[in-house]
């Protein structure tokens, strides 16, 4: 379990049921206490994994059998990619045959609606010149080159296809289903998981063809996000093999956007993330054919992290020196690290903040934190935090302090060092005895005797401090506010 945990990226869990399915060992459907488990059956996994993987290879022997003046085989030529890379991939072709793979599921006996529910066909509804409304299925790719999708363990469990033609969209991937979900799933890792573990450092692009292409030129600790954002489950699995993540990013506004929307995933999961965007109108494909692949290592080599990527590409595009400008900076990299993992990593950037909006860094301190405490959801019916007010006495005309403003009132008479260690005074230094206080002055009340008493009312008699202890003013000032306290329960 360890290894496969370790070296494959899988967890617990998978790594028990690969096990057991290596071994042809059916793993109990319900607990030790009982209860069924819940997700799928093995029975229904094995169907749907088996459906998945006749479909791969059906794809496959399409694109083999393809003579050279195909559309698909020249694609496969302009991009560079060989056989070693197709074989690597397992890269198919769906023909424009409308029920070829319904047609391959039916021979084998396969239930074409497991076929439907794992997104590989599609009802259709066809109704005959004469007789009774029939029902069947059709093929949902057709004419695309088609990318399985792998699961750390080597399942097939979904697939991509990219348009031969002028069709739209561009790409289509399989749907969620039982076995996928596209935002959980890092394409490519079941070949390049090693590399990344190896090189301690993952390269992470946008799709199929950009991780490929990567591979294809050397580049192999690479994965690709299928055109999603960069999600807390796609950060969990990407720690099982390094911590290190660097975004290669498309030049145009849809990259910097997808690398906005990344950063807080990132910083929140604890992955130093650092990021290179790409030169306009160029993916990585274009990048290497135009200036070779030894010229991107060595940019990814040199990228920066991806908070000051985008602090200088992205948020300080709007700043030219105003107040208000700054403010929205602050808000905007409070949003990425409103959930950082790292404090120390939080206050480098707080750092790089500073300098370059040239304030103090006091303030950065307590904007951003201002900024984050906005972005926290509101609880309906939560006080309002009172700010806290000065220590002293009320002077007329001015409002009864709230409990909180008291009790922080009676904090600061007590003083810095609290009750262990009290400042010194001619009052509490040890080497100058305490002065009683005169005869005809009360003695002050100890602090048991202010616990026994009820201060629910205002007393009529003077309180008299002086000579007190801190320990007992501390005390004493807090019983006192009591009342003030709860004055302010009755007139609520």
């Amino acid at each position: 379990y360890t290894f496969l945990e370790l070296y494959n990226g899988m967890s617990f869990p998978e790594a028990v049921e690969f096990l057991a399915r290596r071994a042809n060992i059916a793993l109990p459907e319900r607990d030790e206490g009982g209860a069924k488990r819940t997700g799928l059956s093995h029975d229904q996994k094995d169907l749907y994994l088996k459906i998945n993987r006749l479909a791969a290879v059906h794809y496959h022997h399409n694109l083999k059998s393809m003579t050279a003046e195909h559309a698909s085989q020249q694609y496969l030529v302009k991009r560079g990619l060989n056989d070693e890379i197709v074989e690597k991939f397992r890269l198919g072709l769906s023909t424009d045959e409308w029920s070829g793979l319904g047609k391959l599921f039916e021979s084998k006996g396969v239930p074409l609606q497991a076929a439907e529910t794992l997104g590989l066909l599609k009802p259709k509804k066809v109704q005959p010149k004469s007789g009774p409304k029939s029902e069947g299925f059709f093929d949902l790719f057709r004419e695309r080159l088609m990318f399985p999708i792998f699961s750390p363990s080597g399942d097939v469990i979904g697939f991509g296809g990219r348009t031969l033609t002028d069709q739209l969209p561009k790409y289509v991937n399989s749907s969620d289903s039982p076995v996928f979900h596209k935002s959980k799933v890092l394409y490519g890792l079941h070949e390049t998981g090693k590399f990344i573990r190896a090189q301690d450092e993952a390269i992470v692009v946008e799709g199929y063809m950009d991780a490929i292409s990567l591979y294809a030129a050397g580049i192999k600790n690479v994965v690709a996000i299928l055109g999603t954002a960069f999600t807390p489950e796609h950060a969990k699995l990407l720690k099982r093999y390094t911590l290190n993540v660097k975004m290669l990013l498309d030049g145009d506004e849809a990259g910097i956007n997808a690398a906005d929307r990344s950063l807080p995933v990132l910083l929140e999961a604890g992955l130093m993330a650092k990021g290179f965007i790409l030169p306009e109108k160029m993916d990585p494909d274009d990048y290497v054919r135009a200036n070779g692949a030894d010229a991107l290592r060595l940019e990814i080599s040199r990228a920066p992290e991806l908070f000051n990527l985008l602090l200088s590409q992205r948020w300080m595009k709007i700043y030219h020196g105003s107040s208000s400008e700054k403010v929205q900076i602050i808000d905007e990299a409070a949003n990425s690290m409103k959930n950082m993992a790292s404090p120390q990593l939080k206050d480098l950037y707080i750092m790089e903040l500073s300098r370059q909006l040239d304030v103090d860094l006091g303030w950065v301190r307590r904007s951003l934190a201002q900024s984050i405490q906005n972005l926290a959801p509101k609880v309906q019916g939560a006080p309002v935090p009172q700010a806290p007010v000065a220590a002293g006495p009320s002077r007329p005309g001015q409002p009864m302090p709230t409990a909180q403003q008291s009790v922080q009132m009676a904090q600061q008479q007590r003083g810095p060092n609290g009750p262990q260690g009290q400042a010194m005074s001619p009052r509490t230094n040890p080497q100058q005895p305490q002065q009683a206080p005169p005869p005809d002055e009360p003695r002050p009340q100890t602090q048991a005797q202010y616990q026994d008493e009820d201060l629910t009312e205002a007393r009529p008699e003077r309180v008299i401090l002086k000579g007190a202890p801190k320990d007992e003013v501390f005390v004493m000032s807090l019983l006192m506010y009591r009342q003030l306290l709860f004055k302010e329960l009755v007139d609520s």
